[in-house]
């Protein structure tokens, strides 16, 4: 939860790369060396002109001007390193850990770079790389808050809830303002189920960030671990008003709704969230269990059916749907579904229930 990648420490107005302005700006922007000094003027020219594009998120615009800016030097480490965050900020992190590669290859003791590329990486996924190119940030520069609190937030990703805590510590103490790492220890604490401390850290978020729509979602789905779907229901409610076209923010609060015991109002939030993402299969399961419990067994198997159709190897929708086969009358697609579930992969720790679970039914259906 909450793991939007922050580039603050990227815009750090103290950095000559992102402060620059005026024509005094575009004079620091000329590389010192190498090339003619035309070429190095016409280079910091077109990274000016970038640099005017990023503050308006008109990245396609910065890139083509980058791009003419390294054709022209083509050491410009700079340029590189702009190209690279406009790259990201488009969604092309191939691209963008080409050129803060590009950067690191020139400059290996710039701690940006390190800090961009393993940003970039954990993004992709690959949080091996991401470890590797956060953990030299941080040892280039021990003040990157934004390094720690990232190799946090893959610490927990990943199940290291101690080590993550303690880089989520480090990053609050180097800048007790950010309501990122505080939104982030939280998530981590609730991954230890340590719900209390958690919500107090989803509190100093809000407080220092009372537009922060993770936040409030964070805080809504502790608040329904915790037994308090109420107060869940409000912040969820919160999070939709911030950001509307959040589908996790429905479906959550209309798992706080069905805790209620309003399960046409969680039907409402389960479809709201179809809705906006007709590709969760998860959603489509939950809310088949919801008709199911209305006694609406044909919806209730039409939405464990498209779960099954999104995501054919989850054993859960197999099962919720043998359920309402039974429950229905056909005992052999029900025995089929039974089957399917038993032979697809499950976590550990959830196996022996499901078995228990599964053992139910097929003793039921041994009995018809």
């Amino acid at each position: 939860m909450g793991t939007t990648l922050d580039w603050r420490s990227m815009n750090d107005t103290r950095s000559t790369l992102w402060s620059l302005r005026s024509l005094r700006s575009l004079w620091r922007l000329v590389p010192r060396r190498g090339g003619s000094l035309l070429a190095r003027l016409r280079a910091a020219y077109n990274c000016y002109q970038a640099m005017l594009f990023q503050k308006r998120d008109r990245h396609a615009e910065a890139i083509a001007c980058l791009t003419r800016a390294i054709a022209l030097f083509p050491a410009y480490r700079a340029a590189c390193y702009r190209r690279g965050h406009s790259h990201f900020c488009q969604g092309d992190y191939a691209a963008a850990i080409t050129d803060f590669t590009r950067v690191i290859d020139g400059l290996p003791g710039f701690s940006l770079a390190y800090y961009a590329r393993g940003t970039t990486y954990q993004l992709q996924g690959d949080y091996a790389a991401a470890l590797v190119d956060l953990t030299r940030a941080i040892a280039l520069d021990p003040t990157n808050a934004s390094a720690y609190c990232n190799r946090g937030i893959i610490h927990d990703d990943q199940g290291r809830v101690g080590p993550a805590l303690l880089d989520l510590n480090c990053a609050i103490a180097l800048d007790p303002q950010s309501a990122y790492a505080y939104n982030n220890r939280g998530c981590a604490y609730a991954h230890q189920d340590d719900y209390a401390r958690a919500i107090t850290d989803f509190d100093r978020a809000i407080a220092l960030d009372p537009q922060d729509v993770i936040a409030f979602h964070n805080r809504g789905n502790a608040y329904l671990c915790q037994g308090d779907p109420a107060q869940a229901i409000a912040d969820h409610t919160r999070a939709i008003a911030l950001d509307p076209r959040r589908a996790r923010a429905y479906s959550d609060r209309g798992d706080a709704y069905y805790d209620q015991g309003d399960v046409a109002q969680a039907i409402a939030d389960y479809t709201l969230a179809i809705a906006l993402d007709p590709q969760d299969a998860v959603v489509y399961d939950i809310r088949g269990y919801a008709y199911y419990k209305q006694g609406d067994l044909a919806q209730a198997i039409a939405d464990y059916t498209q779960a099954i159709a999104l995501d054919p190897q989850g054993p859960v929708p197999y099962y919720d749907r043998a359920m309402a086969t039974y429950k229905q009358g056909d005992e052999q697609p029900a025995l089929a579904d039974l089957a399917r579930a038993r032979g697809l992969p499950l976590a550990p720790e959830e196996r022996a229930k499901a078995e228990e679970e599964w053992e139910k039914l097929l003793l039921l259906l041994d009995k018809t």
